[in-house]
């Protein structure tokens, strides 16, 4: 029986790591890449946090504020170019991650989810 829950484990984690990194054009990426990619001129920078959370701060950059709650969310991200590169952020990254999944079912190919969200930022200069 432990034999089937660790190997049953070890399969979750091998699909869940797939589907994060890489796996449709989907990728997770740290703070690290972020600075490097966000600067290019065909990347876009979405924030999908709550308008009270983006009103605390959003790091600097970010080119749509797209509230993942609202009822509309669907509706103004498939108003963007499905082409263009997008790094979209959260919190903490679950809630990006969630809209990544969204945005992929719905035809983007360039996906980055910046891993541990605005979390992950210092307080410092990045942050607006």
């Amino acid at each position: 029986m432990r034999k089937i829950k660790l190997l049953s484990f070890a399969i979750i984690a091998i699909l869940f790591s797939t589907s994060c990194t890489g796996q449709n054009g989907i990728e997770a990426i740290g703070t690290d890449e972020y600075v490097e990619m966000e600067s290019k001129e065909d990347v876009l920078v979405i924030d999908v946090r709550t308008p009270d959370e983006v009103a605390q701060g959003h790091i600097a950059g970010a080119d749509y504020f797209i509230n993942i709650y609202d009822k509309s969310f669907k509706e103004k991200v498939n108003a963007l170019d499905k082409d263009k590169t997008y790094i979209v952020y959260c919190r903490s990254g679950a809630r990006s991650a969630n809209a990544i999944k969204q945005m992929n079912d719905m035809g983007f190919k360039h996906l980055y989810n910046l891993t541990g969200g605005i979390m992950a930022w210092d307080k410092g200069e990045l942050v607006k």
